[in-house]
């Protein structure tokens, strides 16, 4: 009777016992309680920092990935494009056009040329470009005849397109007709404003044709555009040599030598003129320059030695530079410089009788 009280609102299974009290001194069971509780909540906020921390990484990680995609072009397809149209078009390549403007024009079919200008539309436009470039392509093979004919097609075109007599002019260059070189670039200094190229080329038609009076002044207009163009005083010097003004000859091919120091046969010839022109002084260092750049050379050296006998305080240098050369050939080609007159102003010299003395042993 009395269990069946203990639960009144059950159905008949009896309540639970009731643990006895905690000892005295012990923890209390909410004590135990509270424990629990607390040991709980700190697992719980470790499990979320855990959580927060890869989330913060993974969300990292991600902007990097796509930041990087994107500097390598490879997020944005049409960006990498762009780049890579710009990147083969800087590369050289037979065609002067960019490739997106020569791969269509490889499928256009020639018409028949028209009998008088033709309208500016795109199909013309396509065509006249289509024989440019024929004719460019023509020309780098050495096909210059083909060349011509393809610009002449473009010409009939379009006769006012401005540029193609300019490249005639160039093939006629290469084909050295000089006559018809020249009037190509006169046609096109009347159509065009005078840039360095068609002035500095028509002065190497009329050099060709031997006007050395309109080749000079052309040159000399070119030189006047481009201070810097080497080839323009080589040529300026050349006319100026034929002409026999030797001085004005070796000022320009001095010019040409500074700009073009790797040319040792036209430093070879600058060195020459200033001997004509006896400034040993200019002379000796322009062939000691040389003569540092070929160490091995026995006729700069020779001609070094020579050059220091007319410069009265450096006659010693000129034994000890004529010493070296002879060291450079065999006996007779050494007996056969020092023969030259131009080694009369070191025979008094007692190291000059030396060396020949020693030399002419070695004949014997």
């Amino acid at each position: 009777m009395n269990e069946q009280r203990g639960n009144i609102y059950g159905s008949g299974v009896p309540a639970k016992p009731v643990e006895p009290a905690a000892a005295p001194g012990g923890p209390s069971q909410m004590d135990l309680f509270v424990r629990e509780l607390l040991l709980r909540q700190r697992r719980q906020a470790i499990a979320l920092l855990l959580v927060t921390v890869l989330a913060v990484v993974l969300v990292i990680g991600m902007i990097y990935y796509w930041t990087s995609r994107n500097k390598k072009g490879l997020y944005h397809p049409e960006e990498r494009v762009v780049t890579e149209t710009a990147r083969t078009a800087n590369t050289p390549v037979e065609e002067t056009l960019p490739l997106y403007l020569i791969d269509p024009l490889k499928y256009i079919r020639p018409t028949p040329l028209p009998d008088k200008p033709a309208e500016l539309t795109v199909d013309w436009v396509k065509q006249a470009v289509y024989h440019l470039l024929e004719g460019e392509k023509a020309a780098q093979s050495g096909g210059y005849a083909v060349a011509l004919e393809e610009l002449d097609k473009a010409q009939r075109i379009f006769p006012g397109m401005k540029g193609v007599t300019r490249l005639q002019g160039l093939i006629y260059l290469q084909q050295q007709n000089y006559a018809a070189a020249a009037q190509a670039f006169e046609q096109s200094l009347q159509a065009e404003p005078p840039s360095f190229g068609v002035v500095n080329n028509l002065g190497i038609a009329y050099l060709g044709l031997t006007n050395m009076a309109k080749a000079e002044a052309c040159l000399l207009a070119a030189v006047g555009m481009d201070t810097n163009y080497a080839l323009a005083y080589f040529n300026l010097a050349m006319i100026r040599q034929r002409n026999g003004d030797l001085p004005k000859a070796a000022e320009y091919l001095g010019n040409y030598t500074r700009m073009r120091p790797e040319d040792v046969s036209a430093t070879e010839s600058y060195a020459m003129m200033l001997i004509k022109l006896a400034n040993w002084e200019k002379a000796a260092v322009v062939l000691s320059e040389l003569g540092e750049a070929t160490p091995q050379s026995s006729v700069i050296q020779f001609r070094l030695s020579q050059v220091l006998s007319h410069i009265e305080e450096k006659r010693s240098q000129a034994l000890d530079v004529l010493e070296h050369a002879i060291k450079l050939v065999d006996s007779r080609k050494a007996l056969g410089w020092l023969a030259r007159p131009e080694f009369d102003l070191l025979r008094k010299e007692p190291r000059f009788k030396t060396l020949s003395e020693s030399l002419a042993k070695g004949q014997e």
